[in-house]
């Protein structure tokens, strides 16, 4: 077993020395064999390691940065204190609340899925149902104890926003048991078909992963679709590689005690924070070139596991493009956004630094005669309404008391630099905050003074567009990953275990079973299926909750409104009744969420199609309706028009009644606010006043005291002088 944190390559386990090799000219360098594809692969990490890993020294500093951690030695060979002040600074930690403050912007609610047709085609029924069973399946899923959406997209944001490298993948399991198959005998007791063993399917699944960015590697590359391959690091147990790749296989490869590959606090040695199980380090390398899938290990010499495209998916790799810091085209490394303004998060710590330093010093102290013990009582014992007994009572009144005997430290120069630097320190957290975007996210620009509150409102809510690229980015990764899922979910899911998890025979729909066997059919081809069918997320980041409810009553209002004006149409002419459901089926599938109420529309079309055609084919000595039946039902639908125009009007006051109490809100806001920068500035002013009449008082004080010892001494020298005269 090797040495905590030391491994095969001679160093720490991020930290390895390589020898010299050469460039690689050909494939044919390598010989299609196990030991051949081993040395492809070695030459690959090692390139791979040395091309990022400044980037990974950097991204463990910035962690530390992120936590606070000072004064500790991580495990590439370095110290914390590289990163800003050192261990004895004092910090201003702005760049924890910074990316603490984005992460709630960007990731403020559990995430949601929506599923609907590409282009809202409403007579493409087959896709609307197999977007809905592709819509209950994706948010089961991710409601689900032990899924790892969630914690998956939000470590990946962590990583994204710290190291510059937010990663997550997906994979498909399923659990097989095994049956026996009895033979079959014939009635005079001869074998006709032996037995045999057939594997039947138990449970499948598709898992969403975090990566971790430090066990993610490329080939080389300018951008996202030139990389040739990827990397995955795992750390398997004994009993774990012989479950995977077998006994032989597993008991020679290089077991290691596993140290934390992060900073290590100085009070927890590399040791003490290693794992308490020896692991071997095995890469999963997806080779885009031969479309294979290759197990590797350091110092086994061959390849463990060889597969070809297991999952079968559309772009090979099992993982979404990574979210990406500041990725330039001349080749593919992330730079953590800390880097682009780390020198004013320094500046920020050092002034913070000599202003607790300055702080510190700043002290009521002085000097005092050491012959006057009573002095030095005064203050230590903190006599109350006591008298203090004075030795040499006569030489301490000659030398002009406690005035002429204690002599305080000035501290007004050492006040003076103080404020410079707290205005100093201002002035770079308002530049930090400039740069980084972080001033707009939390009030918005700076905008007119006499600016409305409607206008307050919607810079407040809107000021974040400098940070619109980052919310798209984490939203195209969290669709891609569950695109992913929906893929293996129609290649490799079986048509039981869709209908059964997505439970679409509980649906208005489920009765149809011919309608959904099509739209399972259509899942299952997902190249096909990805024209008709389209998966994003439909909510990651903060709920705008006014929008909602406004996007809702839009859609209520319209549909009410469209039946109103439908309504009387339909008394004239009840055949055209079907095509008015039609129409409104059709302004429907614009709104999201609209699968179940087409498919209630659906059946409504439906059903008037056939009570049409049934009184079409009615025979013409039958009577229709009696008279009593038709004003019944003319009273009826009168009756149904002025509810829904009472409803209409009632929901209108509603609506007025609730904007005339926003705006009347957010008016008080704004009178509120004057007022407070009014009393702010008051007290201000009344301070800096009192702090102005403060200094001119001591300084009059000080005039006063030097005053009397000046006379006092003339005095004395007067009376010197008299005496030597006498």
């Amino acid at each position: 077993m090797s040495t905590a944190g030391q491994d095969e390559y001679g160093g720490n386990a991020d930290q390895r020395v390589y020898a010299a090799r050469e460039p690689i000219e050909t494939r044919k360098d390598f010989k299609d064999t196990p030991t051949g594809w081993y040395k492809r692969w070695d030459a690959e990490m090692v390139a791979a390691n040395k091309r990022i890993r400044k980037w990974h020294q950097q991204s463990d500093k910035i962690q530390a940065r992120y936590n606070d951690r000072r004064g500790m030695q991580g495990s590439r060979g370095y110290s914390t204190d590289e990163v800003g002040a050192g261990g004895n600074a004092f910090r201003v930690n702005l760049f924890n609340a910074n990316i603490n403050t984005l992460k709630s912007m960007l990731y403020g609610s559990t995430p949601k899925v929506d599923v609907a047709r590409r282009f809202a085609d409403a007579d493409d029924d087959i896709a609307r149902v197999g977007s809905l069973i592709l819509n209950r399946m994706l948010n089961t899923s991710i409601e689900a104890s032990g899924e790892d959406y969630k914690s998956c997209l939000q470590y990946a944001l962590d990583d994204r926003l710290l190291p510059g490298l937010g990663i997550g993948r997906v994979a498909y399991e399923c659990e097989m048991e095994d049956i026996e198959v009895p033979p079959i005998y014939d009635t005079v007791g001869a074998m006709v078909a032996s037995g045999y063993v057939e594997k039947k399917l138990v449970s499948e699944s598709c898992p969403v992963r975090y990566v971790h960015w430090d066990d993610f590697r490329w080939g080389w590359a300018r951008t996202w679709s030139e990389v040739p391959w990827i990397g995955f690091r795992s750390f398997l147990t004994k009993d774990q590689a012989r479950r995977r790749f077998g006994k032989e296989k597993a008991d020679q490869l290089n077991y290691k005690n596993k140290s934390i590959n992060a900073l290590v606090n100085k009070r927890l040695t590399a040791e003490e924070a290693a794992d308490a199980w020896d692991r071997a380090e095995v890469w999963e390398i997806w080779d885009k070139n031969t479309k294979s899938v290759f197990w590797w290990s350091y110092g086994f010499e061959r390849i463990l596991d060889q597969k070809e495209d297991p999952l079968g998916l559309y772009g090979f790799w099992p993982v979404p493009e990574p979210m990406l810091a500041n990725c330039v085209t001349n080749l593919l490394l992330p730079q953590p956004d800390f880097a682009i303004a780390q020198d004013l998060y320094n500046e920020i710590d050092e002034l913070e630094t000599r202003i607790g330093i300055i702080t510190t010093a700043v002290r009521v102290v002085g000097v005092y005669d050491e012959a006057n013990d009573g002095v030095k009582r005064m203050l230590e014992e903190g006599f109350e309404n006591d008298l203090i007994p004075m030795k040499n009572w006569a030489g301490f009144s000659e030398k002009g008391g406690l005035e002429g005997t204690v002599d305080w430290m000035p501290i007004q120069d050492i006040v003076q630099a103080l404020e410079k630097l707290v205005q100093q320190r201002t002035d770079a957290m308002v530049l930090l905050q400039e740069v980084t975007g972080m001033q707009d996210i939390m009030q918005g620009k700076a905008g007119p003074s006499r600016e409305s509150a409607a206008s307050v409102e919607h810079r407040a809510t809107y000021a974040s567009i400098r940070v619109q690229a980052l919310q798209e980015e984490f939203a195209r990764f969290a669709s891609d990953l569950m695109c992913l899922k929906a893929e293996i979910i129609g290649k490799h899911f079986e048509a039981s275990t869709i209908t059964e998890e997505s439970n679409i025979f509980r649906t208005d729909d489920g009765g149809d079973q011919q309608l959904v066997n099509q739209a399972i059919a259509l899942i299952k081809k997902p190249e096909e299926a990805a024209w008709r069918i389209e998966v994003r997320p439909e909510s990651v980041a903060m709920v705008d909750y006014d929008k909602q409810r406004m996007e809702r009553g839009e859609f209520i209002t319209s549909v009410a409104t469209f039946m109103q004006s439908a309504a009387p149409l339909a008394e004239i002419d009840p055949e055209s009744t079907p095509t008015m459901i039609s129409m409104l089926k059709w302004a429907v599938a614009g709104f999201k969420g609209s699968q179940e109420i087409e498919g209630v529309l659906d059946r409504a079309i439906e059903s008037l199609q056939k009570a049409q055609a049934a009184a079409q084919a009615q025979p013409p000595g039958e009577q229709g309706p009696s008279e009593a039946e038709l004003e019944m039902q003319a009273a009826q639908q009168k009756h149904e028009n002025t509810m829904a125009e009472l409803q209409q009007k009632h929901q209108q006051q509603l609506e007025l009644e609730t904007e005339k109490f926003q705006t009347a809100v957010r008016e008080m806001q704004a009178e509120l606010q004057k007022e407070l920068k009014i009393i702010q500035a008051e007290l201000v002013a009344a301070i800096r006043h009192e702090a102005a009449q403060s200094e001119a008082a001591m300084v009059q004080d000080d005039a006063s005291t030097e005053n009397k010892i000046k006379v006092k001494k003339t005095a004395g020298a007067s009376n010197g002088d008299n005496a030597g005269t006498a």
